[in-house]
């Protein structure tokens, strides 16, 4: 400090006191930079041990915490030896020996298993190209050193598992591999069906050449313009989070449970299915986030389709009415769209009951189709278990993926040129071989059920309920377009519901008197 003063007065001399300061930071500047200099060394240095240490020591294998539990059995000697996965009865009957496996064994392989043997071989060849499954490749070791096991039993595995309903304890026992591996290769796996196996074999026609074949059926059972059938069904779930059990509560199933909303053909094959929801949403909700149902309805979807109506002008002449849209059958739980069209609750006239009679039998192919995938999947009967919603919802897609795989397979999805025509079996009412006759013709053609023509009063019937007279009635309220033009194009969703349905009534009462309503069949059958 005495620097900074002179000697004469005790004053401060400034020249002296700057010189100092300056003097000072210089030091602290070539501190700073020895100190980055040092640090940057000692870093290097640290990096480079890393590296060194990385090349030199070798990764050592993980080591197990409990011993694995091997599966074990006696041979003829009788010694004990260890059961493992290529010993195992499916990898010897199915995997070496498959090639030479009679139609017998082929029949029962597909019972087991949902799938054709040459089926489950493009399954496997395309899940081994697949980087998802690379742990399982041929050829790869797990982290403990040992080799994977055989992708071909855990597909065989998962199969079982769908199809059967096993547990993983099950399948276990018949593959020789550990339940847990078989938990995390059925997830990866219906992780890769729910997506690209879901996307290549159900596919949402968007224009009208995609829903030619699907129009065709419909069109030859008198019902012009229509693409699907629509409905939805609970899937009960058995782990469901607590937190999410009061919203998937519904009231079908005393379970949690999800619900979807699947669109098909007359065929039973899927056009479209939604992601799972609450089981507490109603019909009208799902209908909301259905795209297959607001698509037709917003237009952006199959607004392209043409089709034509019978219909009969003021003189009573027969004209054909020019329509423009797709529509779906429902029932009467869904919203009243135009594109979506239910059986009438109500019907008064006989032409009414004999056409929601007859559409309520064309719409149990979606019924049929809901039992055909619960039947062939019996996972789907009992509660999944399953701890998250995501998984239940991609083991509904995987199934759907499967369901049209085999309509493919079997021939069954190809377009429908056999039928019955009404007309083959009118004769004497009520005389028909119940064998070979469709119901839904016996219903149609049969006399007034007892209960509809039941008389208390003892003064006969009205003559409202007698006349099949239908009138061109334009003014049927409704939202939408409330009269019908016979010279221009009429677009489906902008009419409303009431009309719209009512000419689908006229069109097909027309058709029928002229004995041209058919019910589509796969195979025409032999009549004896």
């Amino acid at each position: 400090m005495e620097n900074y003063f002179d000697g004469i007065d005790g004053n401060i001399d400034p020249n002296q006191y700057f010189l100092t300061i300056e003097e000072d930071e210089e030091d602290e500047k070539r501190q700073a930079e020895l100190n980055a200099r040092l640090l940057k060394t000692q870093l290097h240095v640290h990096i480079g041990l890393q590296t060194e240490s990385r090349i030199r020591k070798p990764q050592s294998k993980r080591k197990r915490s409990t011993k694995k539990r091997l599966l074990e059995y006696v041979d003829d000697d009788g010694n004990v030896c260890t059961l493992t996965p290529k010993k195992t009865f499916w990898y010897q009957y199915y995997i070496l020996n498959g090639n030479n496996l009679d139609a017998k064994a082929l029949n029962k392989f597909r019972r087991r298993f949902r799938l054709p043997y040459q089926q489950f071989n493009e399954l496997l060849q395309e899940l081994e190209e697949s980087e998802r499954f690379r742990r399982w490749k041929k050829g790869t070791k797990c982290c403990f050193g040992e080799p994977s096991s055989p992708m071909s039993l855990l597909v065989l595995g998962a199969l079982r598992y769908l199809g059967r309903g096993w547990t993983f304890d099950d399948i276990e026992e018949s593959t020789a591999i550990s339940e847990e591996t078989h938990r995390q290769f059925f997830h990866i796996f219906i992780d890769y069906c729910s997506t690209n196996l879901f996307n290549k074999h159900v596919i949402m026609p968007s224009t009208a050449d995609e829903a030619r074949t699907h129009i065709h059926d419909f069109a030859i059972g008198g019902l012009p313009g229509c693409v699907s059938s629509t409905d939805a069904t609970h899937i009960a779930m058995g782990c469901c989070a607590y937190q999410l059990r009061h919203l998937h509560k519904g009231f079908k199933l005393n379970s949690p449970s999800r619900t979807y909303n699947l669109s098909c053909n007359h065929r039973r094959r899927i056009l479209y299915t939604t992601s799972g929801h609450p089981a507490r949403w109603n019909d009208k909700t799902l209908q909301r986030f259905d795209k297959f149902m607001t698509g037709i309805y917003s237009g952006t979807l199959l607004d392209d389709v043409a089709f034509q109506l019978d219909d009969t002008n003021n003189n009573g002449e027969r004209i054909k009415v020019q329509y423009q849209g797709a529509w779906n059958i429902v029932d009467n739980g869904y919203m009243h769209w135009s594109t979506c069209i239910p059986p009438m609750k109500l019907p008064v006239l006989r032409c009414d009951t004999r056409w929601s009679e007859w559409i309520e039998s064309m719409r149990k192919d979606v019924e049929c189709c809901f039992g055909i995938i619960k039947g062939r999947f019996r996972i789907l009967k009992s509660p999944i278990r399953t701890r998250s919603i995501e998984s239940v919802d991609k083991i509904w897609k995987t199934c759907c993926a499967l369901h049209n795989w085999l309509l493919d397979i079997d021939g069954l999805d190809k377009e429908w040129q056999c039928g019955v025509l009404s007309s083959d079996w009118e004769g004497q009412l009520g005389d028909f071989d119940t064998t070979v006759v469709p119901f839904a013709i016996q219903r149609m053609l049969l006399a007034t059920p007892a209960y509809q023509s039941f008389d208390a009063s003892g003064m006969g019937s009205g003559d409202d309920i007698v006349d099949d007279n239908i009138q061109n009635n334009t003014t049927i309220a409704g939202r939408g377009l409330n009269a019908i033009s016979t010279t221009h194009v009429n677009v489906v969703r902008q009419l409303s519901h009431n009309l719209f349905r009512q000419k689908l009534i006229k069109h097909f009462h027309l058709n029928f008197e002229d004995n041209t309503i058919i019910w589509p069949r796969h195979k025409k059958r032999r009549i004896i």
